[in-house]
């Protein structure tokens, strides 16, 4: 966890942005999410490598369901979601996902506020938030 002008920011990795455990094989899975909240985070840094294709697939489907974009409408502290993806090709596999950042807003919904163009190319994300400090963007 380290101290910014944007709050409490803490990283999870990959699998750790899940809500939930997918086998049963894994007896000490804790959501992280939930924890860091409770810790009073305000941005999550997630990045991430998922096994293509990404968008119609099963994976992609259970991410927004019970991944960090499903969770941060739970969440109390988190405010913002920035989830970079690895694209394209390394040591012979293939990976797509989309990168984006997410808000929590006031209400409680789950705004994009930005997302990359496409799934299977590099692509910079980036969106203009206000500071905890200074309270402008």
């Amino acid at each position: 966890m380290l101290q910014t002008p944007f709050g409490k920011l803490a990283t999870l990795i990959g699998y750790d942005g899940f809500a939930q455990p997918h086998t049963r094989d894994e007896p000490w899975f804790a959501p992280c999410a939930q924890y860091l909240d409770a810790m009073r985070v305000d941005v999550l840094a997630h990045p991430s490598i998922h096994a293509g294709p990404w968008a119609r697939s099963a994976q992609g489907e259970r991410w927004r369901h019970e991944g960090l974009p499903a969770q941060l409408r739970t969440l109390r502290n988190v405010r913002y979601v920035v989830s970079a993806q690895q694209v394209g090709s390394l040591l012979g596999g293939t990976f797509e996902a989309a990168s984006h950042i997410l808000e929590r807003t006031a209400s409680g919904d789950v705004r994009v506020l930005a997302q990359a163009q496409t799934t299977q190319e590099e692509d910079v994300v980036h969106a203009t938030v206000p500071t905890a400090a200074h309270g402008t963007p």
